[in-house]
Formats: C-alpha cells, sequence, structure tokens
C-alpha cells in the first residue's frame, strides 16, 4: 500500500468499473487506467495506486467468474501506464544526491539492483532511486502474476476433484480424505473439508492408520498439486508484502530527498 495523503477518492469503485469495462467491452485495463486518470487529474502515486486496485480486481473477477481457469490477460502495467499520464514527470538531477534507502523490513531474495539501491553503504552509488523503484515495481508485477497463475491452478485442480467424486458409483471420498490426511496432514484439511461440504460427504475428525496408500493415483496427484500450490501462494504473498513495504520505504526517501534537495 502506497504511502499517500489521505483523499476522498474512491479507487476501488474505480477499479471495479475498469475491470467491469474490460471484462464488457474489451478495453485494455491500462486504457482504462489511463482514461480515469485523466478524468481525475491523478497524481503520480495515485495512478499507481489505481493500477495496483484495478489489477487485483481484474483478477478476482477473473477467478469468480471465468468458466477456462487457465484463461490469462494483460495486467496495467504502472510504468506504462505513467508515461501516458505524466509524460513529463522524468527524474531531476537532485535526485542523484540520494544515498540510499533505510530499510525496515527485510526482503526475501531481492534482485541485486534493489539490494544496492537499499543499502546505505552502497559500493554502487550511481544507482538511482527512480531505477530502484522500477525494479520494485516490476518484481511485484511478476509476483503478483506468480500469485494469480497459481491460485487459478489450484482451482483448476480443487474443481477436477469436484468433478471426480460427485458422480455416482464414484470413487470413495472418505478413503481418499483419510489418505491424504496422513499423506499431506493439517495442509490438506481445509481442502477436504471444502469439497465434503459441497459433496455432502462425512470427514472424519483424525486419519486412521492404513496398511497400504497408492499415492500415485490422479486423485492424490492432484492433492499434492493443490498441498503445492497453496504454498506457493502463501510464499508469494509473503513476498508481495516485502515488496510493496520497499516500494513504500523507496517512494519516502524520494520525497524526503526532494524536500531536502
Amino acid at each position: 500500500m502506497l504511502i499517500m495523503p489521505s483523499t476522498d477518492v474512491n479507487f476501488q469503485v474505480l477499479a471495479e468499473n475498469i475491470t467491469n469495462d474490460f471484462f464488457t467491452n474489451g478495453t485494455a485495463l491500462a486504457d482504462g487506467v489511463v482514461k480515469v486518470a485523466k478524468e481525475h487529474s491523478f497524481t503520480p502515486e495515485e495512478v499507481t495506486r489505481l493500477v495496483e486496485k484495478t489489477n487485483t480486481a481484474a483478477s478476482l473477477h477473473l477467478l469468480k467468474t471465468a468458466t477456462d481457469k487457465k484463461a490469462t490477460f494483460t495486467l496495467a502495467q504502472p510504468e506504462l501506464v505513467l508515461r501516458q499520464t505524466h509524460p513529463a514527470n522524468e527524474p531531476r538531477e537532485k535526485a542523484a544526491s540520494y544515498k540510499g534507502i533505510p530499510f525496515t523490513r527485510k526482503t526475501r531474495q531481492s534482485p541485486p539492483l534493489l539490494k544496492a539501491a537499499a543499502s546505505n553503504e552502497s559500493e554502487t552509488p550511481d544507482i538511482k532511486p527512480m531505477q530502484a523503484l522500477f525494479v520494485v515495481r516490476k518484481a511485484l508485477d511478476e509476483r503478483k502474476r506468480q500469485k494469480v497463475a497459481s491460485e487459478l491452478k489450484v482451482q483448476d485442480r480443487v474443481d477436477y476433484l469436484a468433478s471426480e467424486f460427485n458422480v455416482w458409483n464414484g470413487p470413495d471420498f472418505g478413503k481418499f480424505a483419510n489418505d491424504c490426511m496422513l499423506l499431506f496432514g493439517s495442509k490438506a484439511r481445509p481442502v477436504l473439508t471444502g469439497l465434503a461440504k459441497y459433496l455432502q460427504a462425512p470427514l472424519a475428525k483424525t486419519a486412521e492408520d492404513v496398511d497400504f496408500i497408492d499415492d500415485r493415483t490422479d486423485h492424490v496427484q492432484a492433492m499434492r498439486e493443490i498441498c503445492s500450490g497453496l504454498e506457493d501462494i502463501v510464499k508469494l504473498a509473503g513476498e508481495i508484502s516485502d515488496l510493496e513495504n520497499v516500494h513504500d520505504t523507496i517512494l519516502k526517501a524520494m520525497n524526503k530527498a526532494n524536500r531536502d534537495g
């Protein structure tokens, strides 16, 4: 979340309107953001906030409504949108006096350029804060795309299991759930609970030991992919949170450098 002055603008509503225009009329998300940003005379920070809200709204809409769970679309890129809304907003030369970014939180596997820009004792003083901001935004957009892809894959596997067990004389869901609890532990329980509710099937509170579990079946492999995907989603959510904090830190440092300039 960006550090910005308080505002009465409802970015969520604007983002949902842009998303609806995209899915209804095919208007690119970036074009929709540019149009709204110009109508409201948004600052660069407000434009960036609208881009993030729009990308999130579009991703959630796709997850809820798409019949093809592997469908993809192009997210709005903050840097490309800003080129259209603020073409003259280039970094000023005085920003070269910037000395580094004071970190308040450790990031996970930060790109080398980001690490250098974030260090107060950087051995590469020629790195500009605008360049570091670009790296962070690019990494943030990539993590968000990866998270959406993981969510779509998990949903696809859950839908597969639901359809497999929701048939007449289908496989034994109770045995499947018991096997998965023994194989994957608590990671599988939320998914199994949801499936049990959907299938209106009983789900034992604790797993019972069995002599043999065939972990090579398509159903067990699907649950393995689901558990792995959920782990990826949690990991990516943490990285997104870290990158958003770094993004905020860079903006605050840039604003301070400009004020002190």
